[in-house]
């Protein structure tokens, strides 16, 4: 019989942890029932992975780097016509991701023990703050910013928590539609507090300030 590679083998776990996370809760998922489940000894799972969390964790990564390529194709927008179409953009991709992808929502938004994945996710928001910060600064003139805390790393951590909170809240495989227009308001709400409705634009043109179209924004989230 023709043995498998230490790739292929990786692979059948992280495919067996999908399908497990996206039917069970993920506070009761063990080594033993990915083993099971992927056809692979118990042994094996645990030669790549000491223990469940750092599964779980390995499985996060593939998450954040879904995060860092959305945000990739948002920095790559030529033009802006108002800050709050930053944020607009930017919830409105994750949130999208979330409703398409059960086990990211689990991870990241769901309730659950496993402290180094929280960590992990917390010190990620930090990353795409300062993604952020810059990514504004690109388009905008901003004003004098907070320097020992970054507000958009704050902005996206309190749209996850409205999202956590109806997902939660409801129990079900995916988050309505409503959680997304509330992140949206309480993500603007929060920046508006640091930036004016209107910025000076990096490159000034002759047209007058856009107005932000808030409700066209939410309206766009679902």
């Amino acid at each position: 019989m023709k043995s498998i590679t230490k790739k292929e083998k990786i692979t059948k776990i992280k495919e067996a942890t999908f399908q497990i996370i996206e039917r069970s809760d993920i506070n009761n998922i063990s080594i033993y029932d990915i083993a099971r489940h992927a056809k692979i000894a118990t042994s094996t799972v645990y030669h790549h992975y000491p223990n469940i969390e750092a599964l779980l964790l390995c499985i996060a990564d593939d998450v954040f780097r879904d995060f860092d390529h959305m945000l990739a194709n948002i920095e790559k927008t030529p033009r802006f016509d108002n800050w709050q179409a930053i944020t607009w953009s930017i919830e409105r991709a994750y949130f999208q991701y979330y409703q398409n992808n059960p086990v990211a929502t689990k991870l990241v938004l769901g309730q659950h023990k496993f402290y180094d994945l929280r960590k992990a996710d917390f010190e990620h928001d930090q990353a795409l703050g300062e993604r952020i910060l810059k990514l504004y600064q690109q388009h905008f003139v901003l004003p004098a910013l907070p320097n020992n805390y970054n507000i958009f790393a704050i902005a996206l951590q309190a749209a996850d928590k409205v999202y956590s909170t109806f997902y939660n809240t409801t129990g079900r495989n995916q988050i309505s539609s409503e959680a997304g227009k509330e992140g949206y308001r309480l993500a603007l709400a929060y920046l508006s507090v640091y930036l004016p409705q209107y910025l000076q634009r990096i490159e000034p043109t002759s047209e007058p300030p856009a107005e932000p179209h808030h409700l066209s924004h939410l309206n766009q989230l679902t």
